[in-house]
């Protein structure tokens, strides 16, 4: 992940991938590149590196220089040879050999996604969040949307920034490899990454389901915890806004618009026909608790359906109102 120095000569071997005797961030890229499932292996090294068990590196620190052989002119003394094995890229010695036995990860974290919030007619805007935020280095996981109806469309960035190397998006499905300290103050509630999704619902989130395929769904601690991932927490996470039902809906004179904040804040107001035209727009200055706003015919004209959208800095709701003749 590049967060912390590596000093042991064979995790130092395992992690020069791209076989250049130095650990840059080419190398952390072709991990992430295979990882993901963009590649399917290191163009320039070996699967597997074998040095000579009791080899002695001349620099610790650039261990890159050592033999693959050991000459013997005695065939008795082959049995008493022996090599260690090095996984290229496999860091932290967590790769699982065929017949050996595998060690259990009893330790788990919840990956916990929101109810959502409309943003435009045909879009809902997804926060997705991890149980325990202290001292996180690091995820990993594939996320998948269940049904055909529903597209991912982009993801949009909240506690982390999220660079394209990092994740893999596909139609209904998300694969992420993240892996940078997160230093935000943990007492705040917003989501790490936000998933935008179009002809989906609010309260759909669980039409997502974790793959436990070719990525493995962990997280990482500056602690040395690597936890299990879990799908298994819906939230709704509580805002500063909430966007009430106008009343009356439908209406043919007059409605009206109104939401709720827990402090005195500046809200934006705007109206948009159903093919997303800006129709109306203001701005006003809300109190703490309820506050209404009212629209009258002459400010929509025609009848149809239209989209009313209540924004702050932080936050943006939207909701349908109905005008009839």
């Amino acid at each position: 992940m590049g967060t912390k120095p590596i000093t042991d000569p064979f995790k130092l071997i395992a992690a020069d991938v791209n076989n250049s005797k130095s650990i840059t961030a080419r190398d952390i890229s072709e991990i992430r590149k295979l990882i993901l499932g963009v590649s399917s292996g290191f163009q320039n090294n070996k699967v597997w590196r074998f040095i000579p068990k009791g080899f002695l590196f001349v620099d610790m620190s650039s261990p890159y220089d050592f033999p693959e052989f050991i000459t013997t002119k005695d065939i008795e003394e082959i049995n008493q040879n022996h090599f260690v094995g090095v996984k290229v890229g496999d860091i932290d010695q967590s790769a699982e050999l065929i017949g050996a036995a595998q060690t259990r990860n009893n330790t788990a974290v919840s990956l916990v996604i929101d109810q959502g919030i409309r943003v435009s007619p045909s879009v809902v805007k997804y926060g997705v969040f991890l149980e325990r935020m202290e001292s996180l280095e690091g995820f990993q996981f594939d996320l998948r949307l269940k049904g055909d109806r529903a597209t991912i469309l982009s993801l949009e960035s909240g506690l982390i920034e999220l660079d394209p190397e990092s994740y893999i998006l596909l139609s209904n499905e998300l694969k992420l490899s993240y892996g940078k300290s997160v230093s935000q103050s943990i007492g705040q509630k917003k989501a790490l990454f936000y998933i935008l999704v179009e002809n989906a619902e609010v309260n759909e989130n669980n039409r997502f389901e974790l793959i436990q395929n070719a990525i493995k769904p962990e997280a990482y601690f500056a602690d040395g915890l690597n936890a299990i991932i879990q799908l298994n927490a819906y939230a709704k996470v509580n805002g500063s806004i909430k966007l009430l039902p106008n009343q009356p809906n439908p209406f043919s004179q007059s409605t009206k618009i109104r939401f709720e904040t827990s402090d005195p804040t500046e809200v934006n107001i705007k109206i948009y026909t159903s093919t997303g035209s800006l129709l109306y727009s203001d701005q006003i200055k809300a109190i703490k608790g309820q506050n209404e706003l009212s629209i009258n015919r002459s400010q929509i004209v025609n009848s149809g359906i239209y989209f009313y959208e209540i924004s702050t800095q932080n936050e943006k709701l939207v909701q349908k109102m109905i005008v009839i003749d």
